[in-house]
């Protein structure tokens, strides 16, 4: 299962949610996806 951290920022309402896995676990895979599929443009103007 992924470990989740969360950074606050002092007199502010902003947090930062930081999720890690294992190196080598399947939860590991699914981040290395999402990494993946994050850099992928999607759409774009009409030709």
């Amino acid at each position: 299962m992924p470990v989740r951290d969360v950074f606050t920022a002092s007199c502010t309402d902003l947090r930062i949610v930081a999720y890690t896995a294992e190196p080598g676990t399947e939860d590991a895979s699914r981040f290395d996806l999402i990494r993946t599929v994050g850099m992928t443009e999607v759409g774009g103007p009409s030709r």
